[in-house]
C-alpha cells in the first residue's frame, strides 16, 4: 500500500505558494503534506511577531481547513524555521490548528514510520535568534561525540559556527523582543547536544527526520557563493544513526547552485525541495516541492516546479 508524500520548506508566507502546494496535493491524491519550516513572511519591524500571527490565524490556517474539509484522511504535518518567530508555537500548536506541530516530537507517520521534527539551525548573519544554536562542540570520543574526527581539527569556535553569523540578536520566546547573545566562551547548548536526546535517537530505520537545516558539506547546504553552510551536528547524527531519510530546507538557493535535490549519507537519503529562490533569481514566481511514496523514497521522489 503507498502513502503520497509531499514535502517543502521556506514558503515564507506566500500565499500563491500555499495555494499551489494544495493544488498539487489534491491533483496528486496525497496522504501527508510536509511542512519544514520558515511557514510565515518574514520580519520586517517590531509587529513581526503580531503579524506572522496574524498569518497564521487569517491566512494559512482558513486555508489549510479548507483544504482538509474535502481532503479529511490527508495529514500536514509542519516545524518552524528560523524565520518564524517561536513566540507564535503556542498558535501553531493549538487544537485549533489544522496542521500537526512536530518540533521536538515523535508522531506516528504510516506502514509502521515515525516523524521526528527539530528546526533548529546553526547560527547565522541574521537578526532573529529564536531558532538558532551553537552546532557542536568539537571533541574526541565515543558514538555521537566523534566530531572531530569527521570535520577536521579547527578550533571550537570555526567548529561551533560560522564566523559570519551574528552573536548577538533578538528573541521572542518571551512573547515579545528581547535582546540575545550568544558567548563562544560558554558552548553549552547545542544542536549536537540535542541531537543525542533518546527520542530523537530511537527507531532511526524507521523515521523520516524534518530537518529545517540540512546536513554541512552536502548538495543541499550550498550558498551562491559555493560556501557550505548546513549543520555538522546534523551531519553526524545522519552519519552515525543511519536515519530512514532526511528532510531538509533553509537554503533556498541549493539546487540552483549545485544542480541537485538529494544527497547520499552512508544508508540514509537526504532531501531538500529547494524553494525559497527570489524571483529576481528565478522567473517567473514558482513553488518547488518533493513528491514521493513513504516505503519507496529513493524510487520515487520527484521534485516538481510550479510556475504561480
Amino acid at each position: 500500500m503507498t502513502h503520497k508524500v509531499i514535502f517543502t520548506a521556506d514558503l515564507a508566507g506566500d500565499m500563491k505558494q500555499y495555494e499551489a502546494l494544495f493544488s498539487l496535493a489534491h491533483d496528486t491524491n496525497a496522504d501527508s503534506v510536509i511542512l519544514g519550516g520558515d511557514l510565515a513572511p518574514g520580519i520586517e519591524d517590531q509587529n513581526g511577531i503580531i503579524n506572522q500571527r496574524r498569518f497564521f490565524t487569517q491566512e494559512l490556517f482558513p486555508l489549510a481547513r479548507q483544504f482538509k474539509s474535502s481532503h479529511p484522511n490527508t495529514n500536514l504535518y509542519a516545524i518552524m524555521g528560523n524565520d518564524d518567530c517561536a513566540a507564535n508555537v503556542n498558535i501553531l500548536a493549538s487544537n485549533d490548528s489544522p496542521l500537526i506541530y512536530i518540533h521536538g516530537k515523535r508522531v506516528p507517520f504510516a506502514s509502521g514510520f515515525e516523524l521526528y521534527g527539530y528546526s533548529y539551525v546553526p547560527l547565522t548573519p541574521f537578526g532573529l535568534k529564536d531558532w538558532e544554536k551553537f552546532d557542536a562542540v568539537p571533541k574526541e570520543g565515543p558514538k555521537r561525540t566523534g566530531f572531530k574526527r569527521f570535520f577536521g581539527s579547527g578550533s571550537s569556535t570555526e567548529q561551533a559556527y560560522n564566523p559570519n553569523a551574528l552573536l548577538e540578536g533578538l528573541t521572542t520566546t518571551s512573547g515579545d523582543w528581547k535582546k540575545k547573545t550568544f558567548d563562544p566562551a560558554e558552548i553549552k547548548d547545542t544542536i549536537e547536544a540535542d541531537l543525542n536526546d533518546k527520542g530523537l535517537t530511537t527507531n532511526p530505520s524507521k523515521t523520516i527526520y524534518v530537518f529545517h537545516s540540512p546536513p554541512h558539506n552536502t548538495n543541499l547546504d550550498m550558498l551562491k557563493s559555493g560556501q557550505h553552510v548546513g549543520s555538522k551536528a546534523i551531519r553526524n547524527f545522519i552519519d552515525y544513526d543511519r536515519p530512514y531519510a532526511t528532510l531538509h530546507g533553509h537554503i533556498h538557493e541549493t539546487v540552483q547552485v549545485s544542480g541537485k535535490f538529494q544527497d547520499q549519507i552512508r544508508d540514509t537519503l537526504c532531501l531538500t525541495a529547494g524553494n525559497g529562490v527570489p524571483v529576481d533569481q528565478w522567473n517567473p514566481a514558482h513553488l518547488a516541492a518533493l513528491t514521493f511514496d513513504l516505503e519507496d523514497v529513493a524510487n520515487t521522489v520527484e521534485r516538481k516546479v510550479l510556475k504561480l
